[in-house]
């Protein structure tokens, strides 16, 4: 059987108190049942099963993880499009709809061949929807992500010799049918060994003892600080 061959019926939802809505699709033709179970609190739908509402959730700590690296990717290779420059920061298009406001300062002093950055960003989600992996999420702020970073940089090509940074704050996220907020309480440090990796560590939406690696790769060339130095 083919999927153009079939005739699409949906059985009639029977619900009871306390248990769960079950859908019968019925395929013509071949007279296959297919059965699914949502949670009772997705009640609110019609008759035929149609499409419900985002329900209140919790992410795995995978699902999780995969929200912090959109997070954390999302100026740096998020797909956002300018939409306005202002004289503190920038606010962006995102690329499944919605914007994103960067709010920050960034310093820099350089002595002999070692350079010393501070960034200070405020991430400010409105409907921002993008794709990380196979993910698709859309965020609005809590009211913001707080992102601080510092970094000594040694040396012709940008040879991280320490870092510390930070990333706080909350967010709503949608996410396949499903809502929640999301607290984060990160805190950065230079990866032991390593010219070019940090690692942040904390809580992400609940779940606690969270590590993930980020790069923190620098190319001075002849002192100049390029726009990679600030993220």
């Amino acid at each position: 059987m083919t999927t153009t061959d079939a005739a699409v019926k949906v059985a009639p939802v029977e619900l009871e108190t306390g248990a769960s809505v079950v859908c019968l699709v019925r395929l013509g033709g071949d007279n296959m049942t297919i059965r699914w179970m949502m949670p009772i609190a997705v009640l609110v739908m019609a008759a035929a099963c149609g499409s419900p509402a985002d329900v209140e959730s919790e992410l795995t700590r995978g699902e999780a993880m995969f929200l912090l690296k959109g997070i954390l990717a999302l100026r740096e290779t998020g797909g956002l499009t300018l939409v306005e420059l202002s004289g503190d920061g920038v606010v962006a298009s995102c690329p499944l709809g919605g914007r994103v406001t960067f709010k920050g300062s960034a310093h820099s002093r350089q002595v002999a061949d070692t350079v010393w950055v501070d960034r200070a960003e405020t991430i400010i989600p409105d409907g921002c929807g993008f794709t990380i992996s196979i993910f698709d999420f859309r965020l609005d702020g809590v009211p913001d992500l707080h992102k601080e970073v510092a970094k000594e940089i040694f040396g012709r090509h940008g040879k991280v010799r320490a870092a510390t940074g930070s990333l706080k704050g909350r967010v709503l996220w949608y996410f396949g049918g499903r809502k929640g907020d999301c607290a984060m309480d990160l805190t950065l440090s230079h990866k032991p060994h390593s010219a070019a990796t940090g690692v942040y560590r904390g809580n992400v939406c609940g779940h606690e003892g969270v590590e993930y690696e980020v790069s923190l790769g620098v190319i001075l060339l002849s002192g100049q600080l390029p726009p990679a130095v600030l993220g």
